[in-house]
This record gives C-alpha cells, structure tokens and sequence, in this order.
C-alpha cells in the first residue's frame, strides 16, 4: 500500500508540476497583461522544460512584452534570442524593427523590415510598419506604397488605412485621406487614431464644427501629454497659442485649436 500511495503522490506532484507550466505558458501569452506575461514568459524561461520552436516564441513573447514596457535593451536581447533559435522567425523583426524606430535609428528599422520580407513576401505587417517609418521620415510617397501593399494583401488589416490616411493628408489629397480614416473605421469602429486623422482632415475641408468635438473627445480619452506637446508646438508654429508646452489640455489650448480648425489649418504635418 506504501508503494502505491509514494506512487500516487509522485503522480500527483508531476500533474501539479505540469499544470503550473501550463499555466505559466498561458500567462506568456497574454498580450493584454503586460506583467503578467512577462512573469509567465521568466517562469518557463527559468523552468528551463521548453526547447525548439517553443523556446524561440517564449523568447519572442517576453521580446515584444519588454519593448512595450520600454525594456529595449531586454527586448533586443530576447529578440536576438528568438532569431538564434530561429533564423526564419519574422516576427521578432517587427519588434526589432520597432525598437529602432523608437531610438530614431530609422534606416536599422528599414533594414529589420526588408528582412521580414525576405522570409516572407507577403507579410502585411512588415509593409505597414516600414511604412510607418518612411513616414516619419516625411517620405510619404514611399508611405503611401508600402501602406497600399499591407492592404494589397490584407484588405480587412485597418492598420494601414489609418497610415495611408496621414500620409495622404500629408501630401494634400485630402479627399483620399477621408476615404481611408473613414474604412479604418468600418474595420474598426470608434479606433481612436482613425478619429484623429479624419478630424485633421474634416477640418481642413472646411468642416471643422463635426471636426473640434471629435479631436476634442480623442485628446481627452488617449490622455496621452506628448500628443497634446505636439498638437501644442504645431499651433504655436503656426501663430495660434502663446504657450506654454505642457501637455496639459486646458481652455486655453481648446480655444487656439478651435481658432486652428475654423481657418483649415493643416495640424501635425
């Protein structure tokens, strides 16, 4: 009967064991709780009982939790990690790639992406976010191509409407730019970004009373300070506010943007 019972017990402890790293695993992979997941991914990194293609997404996994948490240099680590497991894994140089655009280093993002698309030529993802940083480097032609080929290949991936929408209004055809704030949001109703942009370019045609709530509603729920910095040293480039750069969204700074909105002028550009 001992034997049976150390048996059992042996078992039992086995099955706990195992469900543990299950439960681990499933915490890895929740995008949503950020420290959880990074948690789970260290638990079954620590646990050293994966290897192979589970070790490498593990690795990716912790990789794309720490570059959101604004851990580069860890996420770096883990990504490179990720790839030496996996040479042909291509999502991990979307993360790299991200990483890079966040330091500035634009043409090392560039390079990230041309590599995803050599293990994949049809990876929309890749395209939508080099897209992104010809964008920031005021190269809206080449946006604009590489958004039209993320859509090519994914027409439902909202992503890059909200994309060819900025860089559309960037280069004045603002038209277009309605056409795609507004399919971005048939894809996804109430996208916060989508609603920023088609408030630019409302204004911008002259519509600026359905243009001043709607910019106004998406200041205030992304509550994000470096938004309104920008939105702030744009109107007081163009002569609307006095100042001062805080990223504090008061009357005083509504009222410049209304001011802003009813003569058209082109904000973020």
């Amino acid at each position: 009967m001992r034997i049976v019972f150390i048996a059992f017990g042996m078992f039992a402890f086995v099955s706990a064991f195992a469900s543990a790293q299950a439960s681990d695993w499933d915490d890895c992979a929740k995008e949503r709780d950020l420290k959880l997941s990074l948690a789970g991914c260290t638990k079954v990194l620590e646990a050293g009982k994966v290897s192979g293609e589970r070790l490498a997404t593990t690795y990716y996994y912790r990789g794309n939790v720490n570059r959101r948490l604004g851990n580069l240099d860890q996420a770096v680590e883990d990504l490179n990690h990720a790839l030496e497991l996996d040479p042909n894994y291509k999502h991990p140089y979307i993360d790299l790639g991200l990483v890079e655009k966040t330091r500035h280093n634009y043409e090392k993002a560039i390079a990230y992406y041309d590599l995803a698309l050599e293990i994949d030529p049809e990876f929309a993802k890749a395209y939508y976010n080099r897209g992104n940083v010809y964008w920031y480097q005021d190269q809206y032609d080449r946006a604009v191509m590489d958004y039209d080929q993320a859509i090519d290949i994914d027409p439902d991936y909202y992503f890059p409407y909200v994309g060819r929408a900025w860089a559309l209004y960037a280069l004045g055809h603002d038209e277009l730019a309605l056409q795609n704030a507004d399919k971005a949001l048939e894809l996804r109703p109430g996208y916060g970004h989508a609603r920023n942009i088609r408030a630019l370019v409302l204004s911008v045609l002259g519509q600026w009373q359905e243009a001043l709530p709607e910019l106004d509603a998406f200041i205030i729920e992304e509550h994000k300070p470096a938004l309104v910095k920008r939105l702030q040293t744009s109107l007081i480039e163009m002569g609307y506010f006095d100042g001062p750069v805080d990223g504090a969204y008061g009357q005083k700074m509504r009222s410049a943007l209304e001011a802003c909105l009813k003569e058209r002028c082109r904000l973020l550009n």
